[in-house]
């Protein structure tokens, strides 16, 4: 299997995946996105759940994901790795990035400095994670149709599956602890500026200095 299909870069995200992609745009309220101010990247946005909400607000939106695929022409497309993002984004710069249900497939610390590289003084990543992995099993119905969710980890190395209709998506990713999350980004340069964390998730408003 290869790498890609451990990185929930399928094609068939938005059917997959259609639960999870409810409220693509409370990160942004969350984070107090601005489309007449901000310059949004929307990191490892993959069929560009966050980017639509931002254009549909009259913003902007470059999209940067192993495999872009959202079908809006208006969203600006980059293939490639977060933590290569100041290689590949050619003298762009961002002031608001967006990473919503991501941060598992990333190496931290190398993203809040290319992350720092990319962006303007004064600029916003705010991004989302889970509590805790946990082990589970099951079946449940969303608008009609049946899907299979299973979840396992080893130490901090999570597996999951997501299937449907005889299509299915395994992917792997990293548990990052609030702790881990915060110290990644505690390097000169940034700054936490806002939290909120509840029994299930964990939300993040980093701040780049001036």
């Amino acid at each position: 299997m290869s790498s890609e299909n451990w990185s929930c870069t399928t094609d068939n995200y938005d059917s997959l995946y259609a639960r999870w992609l409810e409220k693509p745009g409370a990160l942004l309220d969350w984070g107090k996105y601005e489309p007449a101010k901000h310059n949004l990247l929307d990191l490892c946005g993959g069929t560009g759940a966050v980017s639509l909400v931002a254009l549909a607000r009259g913003g902007k939106a470059t999209l940067l994901d192993l495999n872009p695929r959202c079908p809006d022409v208006d969203v600006i497309p980059i293939r490639g790795r977060a933590e290569d993002l100041n290689l590949l984004s050619s003298g762009r710069t961002w002031d608001f990035v967006v990473c919503r249900q991501a941060l598992g497939y990333l190496d931290l610390p190398r993203v809040a400095q290319t992350l720092y590289d990319a962006t303007t003084p004064g600029a916003l990543f705010v991004c989302n994670a889970f509590m805790k992995p946990k082990w589970s099993f099951r079946p449940y119905k969303y608008q009609g149709k049946w899907y299979l969710e299973a979840s396992g980890h080893f130490g901090k190395q999570v597996f999951h599956l997501q299937a449907m209709d005889g299509d299915f998506d395994i992917t792997s990713f990293r548990w990052h602890t609030v702790e881990e999350i915060e110290k990644a980004f505690s390097m000169p340069g940034w700054t936490l500026a806002r939290r909120e964390l509840s029994e299930k998730s964990a939300k993040f408003c980093f701040q780049r200095n001036r």
